[in-house]
């Protein structure tokens, strides 16, 4: 009789010397799986860091862009002083205001300058609504004013701010990185007809009623006849021409007056209240679903948002040597402002009058009548943040000290016309 081996059989398939992974085997390699994942999502925060930080730069950079382009072409189009142009600068410190970084809020002075000139209107139209039935608007002005400053955001619902003021804390201006600058075209359109004065909004009717050049701001009051259709900046078309702002201007009492009349909106205000209350409002986004056209109306002032430091300042003979001022020994040009201010020739039509209350301001007014004292060139430097406060930047200060700063600086020159 045959038989089989099955112990034989069976052990065909096994394998000598096999046998499972060591505890120590199992403890690398999960080690090794922890430092690739470690490495992967290492790899992909810094991949995120990149694209966040691109984002933020690519912001920067656009709305420089928009500033630089808007602030030439209104430059191109400046009407100079044989033409009755006019020029105002006002240099404004705002101190202790809180800016938003990454680590957190800091806090320190900024500076809020205004400019003002005259340019032509060719190639530009009105941008707020003229009445409340209506979006859009016409006008056959020949000039506009130019304003640049910040604008005040308004609360919510259009009016207010209730806390006002840039900085103002638990307001809605409070952190500077956050702040709007405004540009504001106001066009000089005798032809238009003075209807009235407007009540507040939304049962205003017409927007530009009563808007002269000079429409005084309101504080409150409810009464004829403080209109507040430029202060609310509800409309962009003045019931004045170009004639009639110079002949109030040789009327003004000194340099302080001349300069209120020109910055957006300090008009037939008292000289000592230059405050940031006086400053164009500006509602950026609108509660709720419905958009009347007053609504729209109060955007139109805003230009780019998250704009902190606003620097105006001018290069101009003051010496009348015959060429611009230069600083001895270094062959640079000297830009005058609050921190370098000229000291004029006696009886200077555009002398200013520059007053400084605590050392916070300072105004330059150049007028159309006294053209030898007017600029060569202007220079704007700001500084613009990424919406989150994340970008930073690497800047020298006086002491030749490097230190790490929100936000990015910018600096534009252009020529001033002083034909």
């Amino acid at each position: 009789m045959t038989r089989w081996n099955h112990s034989f059989s069976c052990s065909r398939n096994a394998r000598p010397g096999a046998r499972g992974f060591t505890i120590i085997e199992l403890l690398m390699a999960t080690f090794i799986m922890g430092i690739l994942m470690f490495l992967i999502n290492r790899l992909f925060f810094d991949t995120a860091g990149a694209v966040s930080h691109g984002m933020a730069l690519n912001h920067i950079l656009s709305d420089s862009q928009t500033v630089s382009e808007q602030f030439r072409s209104d430059a191109d189009y400046m009407v100079g002083p044989s033409d009755g142009g006019f020029l105002v600068i006002i240099n404004q410190v705002i101190p202790n205001v809180t800016i938003q970084t990454q680590k957190g809020p800091v806090t320190r002075d900024v500076r809020s300058d205004q400019l003002v000139f005259i340019r032509n209107a060719e190639g530009v139209e009105p941008l707020a609504p003229g009445y409340t039935t209506a979006f859009s608007n016409s006008t056959d002005a020949t000039h506009a004013k130019v304003w640049y400053g910040h604008a005040l955001r308004t609360d919510p619902g259009g009016s207010g701010p209730t806390v006002v003021g840039l900085g103002a804390v638990n307001g809605p201006n409070e952190v500077a990185s956050n702040w709007i600058l405004g540009r504001h075209a106001l066009f000089l359109d005798g032809t238009f007809s003075s209807l009235g004065w407007p009540p507040s909004p939304p049962s205003i009717q017409v927007f530009a009623r009563d808007a002269a050049f000079d429409s005084p701001v309101n504080y409150g009051n409810t009464t004829p006849p403080v209109a507040n259709s430029l202060y609310m900046g509800l409309t962009d078309v003045c019931a004045e021409v170009l004639e009639d702002i110079n002949a109030k201007l040789l009327g003004a009492t000194d340099y302080n007056d001349q300069a209120y009349l020109y910055a957006f909106p300090d008009t037939r205000v008292s000289p000592v209240t230059t405050t940031q209350e006086q400053r164009l409002r500006v509602n950026p986004r609108p509660a709720g679903n419905t958009f009347e056209s007053w609504r729209i109306a109060q955007m139109h002032p805003y230009f780019v948002e998250n704009v902190s430091d606003f620097i105006v300042e001018f290069a101009a003979d003051t010496d009348q040597t015959g060429d611009i001022d230069f600083h001895s020994g270094q062959g640079s040009v000297v830009w005058r402002s609050i921190n370098d201010v000229p000291g004029w020739a006696a009886g200077y039509k555009s002398s200013p009058n520059y007053v400084l209350p605590g050392g916070l301001e300072a105004r330059f007014t150049f007028r159309h009548d006294d053209p030898n004292y007017w600029p060569y060139m202007i220079r704007i430097r700001y500084r613009v943040h990424d919406p989150r406060g994340r970008f930073t930047e690497r800047v020298r200060d006086a002491g030749n000290n490097v230190n790490t700063e929100p936000g990015m600086w910018f600096e534009q020159v252009i020529k001033v016309n002083r034909r």
